[in-house]
């Protein structure tokens, strides 16, 4: 059985203009969501188990690795990096899951 693996995209945000930041919000929700990612984890609560605590953490599920690397290299998100950037502090990496 050669079943694709699911992936998650884990996002450390810190939100330093939180109009522009919106707004980067409002584009990264449709351009993740067109692509097929499910918004699993968006801010709430966290507890810190070692380190630094995380001011802002968002977490998406993917059916796949290459699912998720499409939408972070398609025109539709690459044209919102540059409002990301000008208002948070913004650390993301795509991780591929453990079977189900």
């Amino acid at each position: 059985m050669n079943k694709k693996l699911p992936a998650y995209t884990v996002a450390q945000i810190e939100v330093t203009d939180p109009v522009g930041y919106q707004k980067y919000i409002e584009g990264a929700t449709h351009a993740v969501q067109s692509a097929g990612g499910l918004f699993i984890v968006r801010g709430g609560r966290s507890f810190v188990l070692s380190g630094v605590p995380p001011k802002r953490i968002a977490i998406v599920q993917w059916q796949s690795f290459e699912q998720a690397q499409a939408c972070y290299v398609s025109e539709a998100y690459k044209q919102l990096i540059p409002l990301r950037d000008m208002s948070s502090n913004f650390r993301a990496f795509i991780v591929e899951g453990a079977p189900i």
